[in-house]
């Protein structure tokens, strides 16, 4: 699902929240509401990427995971590394506090975050994949919103941390790497449609574990 036309949602999906279950949020957040109602109806784990507001009107990227079955927020992590035109559309980075949840099947999953990926390489600094591999991640869930170079990328991703680097963009392609950096079978995301008459930032990428 990519829905990159109008403004900003409102952020309602704090860890251990249910957007599925809030009214509201069907108006005021509908791509956080639909990925939780999609995460509970079909007992999918759900991993994606939005643009909100918060309370105090801050703007930011965030990456939820939502539980399969419940529809429940797992865990939401704020991007911390902007890609330049994001601070221009007025985007606030997060703090630097990498992220990972547990899947329903044991599997700790770290999450990443589009130009992060791009960052930790070009830069060589890898802090915030060493952070999610020292508190236990299996593998890295990456969401690119853009045109970046995914297999390259993801292959240097791969090696630094020796785990499987599951990689989608916009919900349109998959790359699933191996921790030896070689591919994997791609079965690991799936694209939903676009959502109809959607104008707020949203780009989705679902994962099935």
């Amino acid at each position: 699902l990519s829905g990159k036309v109008g403004g900003f949602e409102r952020y309602v999906a704090h860890p251990q929240a249910v957007p599925c279950e809030d009214g509201v949020a069907s108006v005021t957040a509908p791509a956080q509401h639909r990925m939780s109602c999609v995460a509970k109806q079909h007992n999918l784990t759900v991993v994606a990427n939005f643009f909100v507001v918060l309370a105090n009107n801050t703007r930011r990227i965030v990456e939820v995971a939502f539980e399969a079955g419940t529809g429940k927020s797992l865990a939401s992590y704020f991007k911390h590394h902007l890609f330049p035109s994001e601070r221009l559309e007025g985007v606030h980075p997060g703090p630097f506090a990498p992220t990972s949840f547990t899947s329903k099947s044991g599997t700790r999953w770290g999450l990443l975050i589009c130009y992060e990926g791009m960052y930790a390489d070009l830069f060589r600094d890898w802090s915030q994949l060493d952070a999610l591999k020292k508190e236990g991640a299996d593998g890295i869930l990456w969401s690119i919103g853009g045109v970046l170079p995914a297999h390259t990328v993801g292959r240097a991703l791969a090696r630094h941390v020796s785990l499987p680097v599951l990689s989608s963009e916009d919900g349109a392609s998959a790359v699933a790497l191996g921790g030896d950096a070689n591919p994997l079978q791609r079965n690991a995301s799936l694209p939903l449609p676009p959502m109809a008459n959607y104008t707020g930032h949203a780009s989705v990428d679902v994962f099935v574990m």
